[in-house]
């Protein structure tokens, strides 16, 4: 007994359900529809709104471009504060 091959048909007719953009955002904000979600983005919003309120950037460090002689100056001053065992509570580096 043989059996007929199994063909498949698409009706090309019917919209996708794909967005165009590749990222989904019907389901995407369909995560976020539930109570857990609405707290979460909640927070989010006043904290984006607090940091916007105070209008002070914070800073984590400060930096600027030197010439040679200063890092020359720079690492013969840690070189001896190495020698002498008395270094600075911070950390001592100059390198290019």
């Amino acid at each position: 007994m043989r059996q007929s091959p199994l063909l498949l048909q698409t009706n090309t007719n019917e919209p996708s359900n794909r967005p165009i953009t590749g990222i989904d955002i019907q389901g995407l904000l369909g995560q976020f529809l539930n109570p857990e979600g609405m707290a979460m983005l909640g927070i989010f919003l006043v904290l984006l709104l607090v940091s916007k309120m105070t209008g002070k950037k914070g800073k984590l460090t400060s930096g600027r471009f030197t010439g040679t002689g200063e890092k020359l100056h720079a690492t013969h001053l840690a070189l001896r504060q190495i020698k002498t065992k008395k270094c600075q509570p911070v950390t001592l580096w100059s390198g290019t």
